[in-house]
């Protein structure tokens, strides 16, 4: 039943979430597509290729109501999975140690069906096999996430692909064979002058991201027999050869031509004019486009492909975007600057848009409801301009901007809100999942289904709250914290080794890292 023993028994891929396969995300795109999707809080999810389960755990925990199952053909992971799931003390979840081609129709059916990682990974009757169960045990209005590898863009990996196991096969043991690997594409990248040499500056470029790219991941990506990318066109054939079709893309914000410059984007939009999948491949060449994460459906839903202001009317909103300026002006015609983390900035000048993003900042990381952030920024560009807004008006005009927005990436939305904090409470509390990551050294799960890393002091203050302490006793708690984890403090560069000049720096720093985890969405509501 499980198959051959499996390379990931050997070198474990490192399972952790993956937001945008999360069944909040995938409802949302079917929502906004026209289907009426399957209610998250109370769904059946199926994860292929599971590994141990890092995926699906925050979501069974967050979840209660709904039931999630893993396989995966790696026994060494399933049983990591499993452990930690008797840990956490959650019921509603189930790792198999399985072959994924012994999934049937005994199976049932799922509400959301997740594969990530797996389908450029494994033979061809897999491949098939997996969108098989996808036809097969997806629900009438389900959702299906399976990510690939992609051409064109995969066209210039798969040259260093082939580079790194021609020489990495010569060794033994995995760790080896990946910097013997790395190694000679950094001895032919550096073989020759960059200057007027393509190929060197392709290998270059590439060197850089295999320079940052874990070790487990190269294994498996780079070093593995099976790594079959595909153009999005024939993936699109093969889901119709199943019954199935194109929904999305994970990404929304990849799917829309006038993210392009004007000019490329009226060609985009000429090209692939009468065709979405015709439109999405002429991108991919744009962006010599590497990684797919694409959602998929059955044929025989009727999706709307026209979309307004009013599809987005059911939704939650959030943005971490916050104002430039301390103080902005809601006039209309006004220009200002709102900034994502990453740095990225987008100039705001309408009235409405601009009190939609001074609330959302307000509290991020929770959501408002559509309906709440009209009332809401009605009231706000009232008070600020002392002019009044109509309902309609402001529905009409936050539909229209919140759908840019959405279409922008500068917005997230979900079809609930989260029980997530935005302020830190007396006795601020963290869910058991991220406490036992924190105190493991693990991956870490937010509320929001992200995965994140934190400094030292932030995991050891995260591990510590079970919502029975206050300030005073998360002092103390991380004084033994860090003594029994031979933590060194410093101030100044120097190590502090005074207890009472060691409580006075954690009294002084314990609401910034408060303030923190409430920003990462860590803090429960």
């Amino acid at each position: 039943m499980s198959g051959a023993p499996s390379s990931y028994d050997d070198v474990p891929y490192d399972s952790h979430s993956f937001p945008q396969s999360h069944p909040d995300q995938l409802a949302v795109l079917a929502k906004l597509f026209g289907m009426d999707p399957p209610p998250v809080e109370h769904c059946r999810v199926l994860e292929i290729g599971c590994a141990s389960g890092g995926n699906l755990q925050g979501m069974a925990q967050n979840l209660p109501d709904s039931r999630f199952v893993g396989v995966d053909n790696s026994a060494r992971q399933i049983e990591q999975g499993q452990m930690l799931i008797e840990r956490l003390g959650v019921t509603n979840i189930e790792l198999k140690h399985m072959d994924l081609a012994d999934v049937g129709p005994e199976f049932g059916t799922f509400d959301y069906i997740v594969t990530h990682g797996v389908f450029s990974w494994v033979p061809a009757r897999l491949r098939d096999k997996i969108l098989q169960i996808c036809k097969t045990n997806l629900a009438p209005n389900g959702v299906a996430y399976i990510s690939y590898n992609t051409y064109p863009g995969w066209h210039i990996r798969g040259i260093v692909r082939d580079m790194m196991r021609f020489h990495g096969r010569q060794f033994r043991d995995a760790p080896t064979q990946v910097a013997q690997a790395k190694a000679l594409v950094e001895f032919v990248a550096n073989a020759l002058p960059a200057e007027n040499n393509p190929y060197i500056q392709l290998l270059k470029s590439e060197l850089a991201f295999l320079s940052k790219a874990d070790a487990f991941y190269l294994y498996h990506d780079h070093l593995e027999d099976e790594n079959q990318p595909l153009y999005f066109h024939e993936f699109a054939q093969q889901l119709s050869a199943h019954g199935l079709q194109y929904l999305a893309e994970s990404e929304f914000a990849t799917m829309i031509a006038s993210n392009f410059t004007p000019g490329i984007a009226e060609t985009l939009n000429r090209l692939g004019a009468h065709d979405i999948v015709q439109m999405d491949q002429y991108m991919d060449f744009v962006r010599n486009r590497m990684f797919r994460q694409t959602l998929v459906c059955h044929n025989d839903v009727v999706l709307r492909r026209n979309l307004g202001p009013q599809d987005v009317r059911s939704f939650w909103f959030s943005s971490p975007a916050k104002p430039v300026r301390e103080s902005v002006s809601l006039a209309m015609g006004i220009p200002e600057e709102f900034a994502l983390p990453n740095g990225v900035k987008a100039t705001i000048t309408g009235s409405v848009c601009k009190a939609a993003f001074v609330l959302l900042s307000r509290c991020w990381p929770s959501e408002i409801a559509f309906a709440d952030l009209v009332r809401r920024v009605g009231s706000l560009c009232e008070q600020e301009t002392r002019e009044t807004h109509a309902t309609e008006a402001v529905e009409n005009q936050l539909g229209a901007d919140l759908l840019t927005c959405l279409a922008s990436g500068l917005i997230e939305c979900r079809l609930r809100g989260l029980r997530v904090a935005h302020t830190v409470e007396k006795h601020p509390r963290a869910t058991r999942l991220a406490r036992l990551q924190a105190s493991e050294g693990r991956s870490l799960t937010n509320l929001r289904g992200q995965n994140l890393q934190l400094d030292d002091l932030g995991r050891l203050t995260l591990a510590n709250l079970d919502g029975e302490r206050d300030r005073t006793e998360l002092v103390k708690a991380l004084q033994e914290s860090i003594q029994t984890s031979g933590l060194t403090v410093r101030q100044n560069g120097q190590p502090v080794t005074d207890t009472a000049q060691l409580t006075a720096i954690l009294e002084g720093s314990i609401d910034e890292i408060l303030r923190t985890l409430a920003r990462h969405a860590f803090l429960q509501a």
